[in-house]
């Protein structure tokens, strides 16, 4: 039996929750006074190790939305979803040619070096390289 067990054993009345402290020992007390201080600075490492998750979970979401964000940027978007906007320069993509740049010209449909052709799917061009 461990210490803890044993005094409470030895002074806890019946089925009673409580010590009778007034017939402890001062050695137990000293112990049970240890424990607590034991015990509360454990509940305040298992708050700080809460709170610190909780930053992490936060920051976790914040980066789940940049990817969310970034590959719907940079996926192929059907013609039938949407098309560009008229004059912006995009990437591309028709079965017979693979991907290519484009210009949407909305009269017109897609224009790929002057040339009309059917285009089903695509996306706009990537930022261009920061400067180091």
């Amino acid at each position: 039996m461990d210490r803890l067990s044993e005094i409470r054993a030895r002074y806890t009345p019946g089925n009673s929750q409580f010590l009778d402290v007034g017939k402890c020992t001062v050695d137990d007390i000293s112990f049970l006074l240890a424990e607590v201080e034991r015990l509360t600075a454990l509940r305040r490492e298992v708050v700080k190790l809460a709170q610190e998750s909780v930053r992490r979970d936060i920051e976790l979401a914040k980066l789940e939305v940049e990817v969310q964000a970034a590959q719907a940027s940079n996926r192929w978007i059907p013609v039938g979803e949407r098309l560009p906007e008229r004059g912006e320069r995009v990437i591309a993509y028709s079965p017979a040619m693979g991907g290519t740049e484009a210009e949407i010209q909305i009269s017109k449909g897609f224009m790929l070096h002057s040339k009309r052709t059917d285009i089903t799917h695509w996306r706009p061009l990537p930022e261009p390289p920061k400067g180091e």
